[in-house]
């Protein structure tokens, strides 16, 4: 809801700016909650679906499942700090604290609504993504097409 207003507004006011320009001898430039839900309905949510679609028919991800838990090929093993029963960590005797060897062979990999948040998200000109990567995440941009799909005129202001 957030992105698809944050992009209305931004539009109805440039709109609003170009009202006042040519209609300078009137007294109103406009309802803005009529140009905001005309913003929003014709424009904005046609065109994040026809986005959507394309970025689902490219293998982003667009589903009502949580994350799921599956399995690796290969063991992945890390270190982290050993932490006590209240979660504080735990410390040798000389005030290092002591890292312990875990292995798993899980991964957690998120899965979601991405296809329909990233297109109104790259219409609307916002940061951050569905797994808070910027579309360099695998399941938000996974092919040449969908990155090129994400090109906007405000693109290029963005990643600078």
């Amino acid at each position: 809801m957030q992105n698809f207003l944050s992009a209305a507004t931004g539009i109805v006011v440039a709109i609003a700016l170009i009202r006042a320009f040519a209609r300078h001898s009137m007294a109103t430039i406009g309802n803005f909650w009529a140009d905001m839900t005309r913003c929003t309905l014709y424009v904005l949510l046609p065109i994040s679906t026809l986005l959507a679609i394309a970025f689902v028919s490219q293998g982003v991800v667009q589903n009502f499942s949580a994350y799921k838990d599956v399995p690796t090929v290969e063991a992945l093993t890390y270190q982290q700090p050993e932490t006590d029963a209240q979660g504080a960590p735990v410390n040798d005797a000389a005030g290092n604290p002591v890292q312990e060897t875990l292995t798993t062979h899980m991964q957690t990999l998120p899965m979601g609504p991405i296809a329909s948040q990233e297109s109104i998200k790259e219409l609307g000109t916002n940061g951050g993504g569905f797994v808070n990567a910027n579309s360099a995440h695998p399941f938000e941009n996974p092919t040449a097409l969908s990155n090129f799909c994400r090109c906007s005129p405000f693109s290029s202001f963005r990643r600078r």
